[in-house]
Protein backbone atom coordinates (compact mmCIF):
# COMPACT_ATOMS: atom_id res chain seq x y z
CA UNK A 1 0.00 0.00 0.00
CA UNK A 2 3.08 2.00 0.67
CA UNK A 3 4.56 1.68 -2.65
CA UNK A 4 0.92 2.11 -4.43
CA UNK A 5 0.85 5.77 -2.74
CA UNK A 6 4.27 6.58 -3.80
CA UNK A 7 3.58 5.41 -7.63
CA UNK A 8 0.52 7.92 -7.80
CA UNK A 9 2.00 10.60 -6.21
CA UNK A 10 5.14 10.17 -8.85
CA UNK A 11 2.89 9.71 -11.92
CA UNK A 12 0.36 12.83 -10.42
CA UNK A 13 3.54 15.13 -10.28
CA UNK A 14 4.75 13.66 -13.87
CA UNK A 15 1.39 15.16 -15.35
CA UNK A 16 1.66 18.32 -13.76
CA UNK A 17 4.53 18.82 -14.48
CA UNK A 18 4.10 18.07 -18.26
CA UNK A 19 1.42 20.39 -18.18
CA UNK A 20 3.41 22.98 -16.55
CA UNK A 21 6.55 22.92 -18.54
CA UNK A 22 7.05 25.13 -21.60
CA UNK A 23 7.66 23.11 -25.01
CA UNK A 24 9.91 24.30 -27.26
CA UNK A 25 9.42 23.24 -30.59
CA UNK A 26 10.44 24.35 -34.32
CA UNK A 27 7.92 26.56 -35.74
CA UNK A 28 8.98 26.52 -39.27
CA UNK A 29 11.09 24.64 -41.37
CA UNK A 30 12.77 25.28 -44.76
CA UNK A 31 14.43 22.64 -47.75
CA UNK A 32 15.66 23.55 -50.57
CA UNK A 33 15.52 20.91 -53.96
CA UNK A 34 17.56 22.25 -56.55
CA UNK A 35 17.82 20.25 -60.23
CA UNK A 36 21.23 21.01 -61.41
CA UNK A 37 22.77 20.60 -65.10
CA UNK A 38 25.60 18.51 -65.74
CA UNK A 39 28.32 20.97 -65.18
CA UNK A 40 26.31 21.46 -61.92
CA UNK A 41 24.30 24.85 -62.56
CA UNK A 42 21.19 25.22 -61.26
CA UNK A 43 18.06 24.95 -63.68
CA UNK A 44 14.68 24.43 -61.07
CA UNK A 45 14.79 25.15 -57.24
CA UNK A 46 12.51 24.56 -55.33
CA UNK A 47 12.10 25.77 -51.66
CA UNK A 48 9.21 24.26 -49.57
CA UNK A 49 8.47 25.78 -46.05
CA UNK A 50 6.44 24.22 -43.43
CA UNK A 51 5.30 25.89 -40.81
CA UNK A 52 3.22 24.11 -38.11
CA UNK A 53 0.27 22.14 -40.42
CA UNK A 54 0.79 24.16 -43.51
CA UNK A 55 3.10 23.44 -46.09
CA UNK A 56 3.99 26.47 -48.95
CA UNK A 57 6.07 25.13 -52.27
CA UNK A 58 7.59 27.59 -54.37
CA UNK A 59 9.82 27.78 -56.77
CA UNK A 60 12.77 30.33 -57.01
CA UNK A 61 15.55 32.42 -58.79
CA UNK A 62 17.48 32.85 -56.07
CA UNK A 63 21.59 32.03 -56.09
CA UNK A 64 22.26 29.64 -53.86
CA UNK A 65 23.93 29.40 -50.52
CA UNK A 66 25.77 26.14 -52.07
CA UNK A 67 28.47 26.07 -55.11
CA UNK A 68 28.28 23.40 -57.30
CA UNK A 69 31.52 22.40 -59.39
CA UNK A 70 31.17 19.01 -61.03
CA UNK A 71 34.22 17.59 -63.32
CA UNK A 72 34.89 14.66 -65.53
CA UNK A 73 37.57 12.42 -66.23
CA UNK A 74 37.71 9.49 -69.04
CA UNK A 75 40.55 6.75 -68.33
CA UNK A 76 42.04 9.38 -65.84
CA UNK A 77 41.93 12.35 -67.97
CA UNK A 78 39.77 15.47 -67.45
CA UNK A 79 37.34 15.50 -70.37
CA UNK A 80 34.47 18.21 -71.08
CA UNK A 81 30.64 16.25 -70.35
CA UNK A 82 29.87 17.38 -74.33
CA UNK A 83 32.88 15.44 -75.28
CA UNK A 84 32.23 12.49 -72.86
CA UNK A 85 29.22 11.49 -74.64
CA UNK A 86 29.26 8.37 -76.67
CA UNK A 87 32.96 7.61 -75.61
CA UNK A 88 33.77 4.38 -73.28
CA UNK A 89 36.39 3.72 -71.39
CA UNK A 90 36.62 4.05 -66.93
CA UNK A 91 34.72 7.53 -65.95
CA UNK A 92 35.65 9.53 -63.15
CA UNK A 93 32.91 11.96 -61.82
CA UNK A 94 34.07 14.26 -58.95
CA UNK A 95 31.46 16.87 -57.27
CA UNK A 96 32.77 19.29 -54.81
CA UNK A 97 30.25 21.27 -52.82
CA UNK A 98 31.37 25.04 -51.66
CA UNK A 99 29.19 26.84 -48.81
CA UNK A 100 29.00 30.43 -49.83
CA UNK A 101 27.34 31.27 -46.48
CA UNK A 102 29.60 32.19 -43.49
CA UNK A 103 29.27 34.85 -40.94
CA UNK A 104 31.92 36.71 -38.85
CA UNK A 105 31.43 35.32 -34.96
CA UNK A 106 33.06 35.87 -31.34
CA UNK A 107 34.23 32.79 -29.40
CA UNK A 108 35.96 33.01 -26.36
CA UNK A 109 36.80 36.65 -27.13
CA UNK A 110 38.41 35.84 -30.76
CA UNK A 111 36.88 36.75 -33.74
CA UNK A 112 36.00 33.41 -36.03
CA UNK A 113 34.92 32.44 -39.62
CA UNK A 114 32.03 30.22 -39.14
CA UNK A 115 29.93 28.28 -42.26
CA UNK A 116 26.03 28.01 -41.76
CA UNK A 117 25.70 24.66 -41.61
CA UNK A 118 24.31 23.13 -44.43
CA UNK A 119 23.23 19.28 -45.22
CA UNK A 120 23.45 18.42 -48.91
CA UNK A 121 22.06 15.22 -50.25
CA UNK A 122 22.65 14.09 -53.58
CA UNK A 123 21.04 11.53 -55.59
CA UNK A 124 20.89 10.12 -59.69
CA UNK A 125 19.63 7.58 -61.55
CA UNK A 126 22.03 5.47 -63.55
CA UNK A 127 20.87 3.26 -66.48
CA UNK A 128 22.98 -0.41 -66.05
CA UNK A 129 22.25 -1.02 -70.17
CA UNK A 130 25.66 1.33 -70.87
CA UNK A 131 27.14 1.54 -67.28
CA UNK A 132 28.56 -1.24 -65.49
CA UNK A 133 31.36 -1.45 -62.27
CA UNK A 134 29.42 2.02 -60.93
CA UNK A 135 31.04 2.77 -57.62
CA UNK A 136 31.01 5.47 -55.29
CA UNK A 137 33.49 7.23 -52.37
CA UNK A 138 32.57 6.23 -48.98
CA UNK A 139 30.15 9.19 -48.20
CA UNK A 140 27.97 7.68 -51.04
CA UNK A 141 25.84 4.76 -51.32
CA UNK A 142 24.48 2.37 -54.60
CA UNK A 143 21.39 0.32 -54.62
CA UNK A 144 20.71 -1.52 -57.96
CA UNK A 145 18.12 -3.36 -59.13
CA UNK A 146 20.05 -4.92 -62.10
CA UNK A 147 18.39 -2.33 -64.55
CA UNK A 148 19.06 0.85 -62.98
CA UNK A 149 21.84 1.78 -60.28
CA UNK A 150 20.42 4.54 -57.56
CA UNK A 151 23.26 6.47 -55.95
CA UNK A 152 22.73 8.86 -53.35
CA UNK A 153 25.41 10.89 -51.34
CA UNK A 154 25.64 12.69 -48.18
CA UNK A 155 27.72 15.97 -47.38
CA UNK A 156 28.46 19.24 -45.19
CA UNK A 157 29.93 21.76 -46.61
CA UNK A 158 31.85 23.96 -44.54
CA UNK A 159 32.19 21.66 -41.12
CA UNK A 160 35.79 20.65 -42.04
CA UNK A 161 36.60 24.43 -41.94
CA UNK A 162 34.31 25.89 -39.28
CA UNK A 163 35.55 23.26 -36.74
CA UNK A 164 38.72 23.27 -37.30
CA UNK A 165 38.27 19.05 -38.38
CA UNK A 166 41.85 17.44 -38.89
CA UNK A 167 42.59 13.34 -40.08
CA UNK A 168 39.18 11.08 -40.63
CA UNK A 169 37.26 13.58 -39.08
CA UNK A 170 38.33 16.27 -41.99
CA UNK A 171 36.96 14.24 -44.93
CA UNK A 172 32.97 14.15 -43.34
Amino acid sequence: MKNLKKIISSVALVTVLAYVTPISAIASSETIYSKLDSNGSSYETIVTTKDGDSVVEEKTNKDLPIETEISYKLNGENIAIRDLVGKSGKVTINIKYINKSKKEVFIDGKSEEMYTPFMVAVGTIIDNKDNENITVSKFGKIVENGDKTIIVGLVMPGLKDSLKLSGDLANI
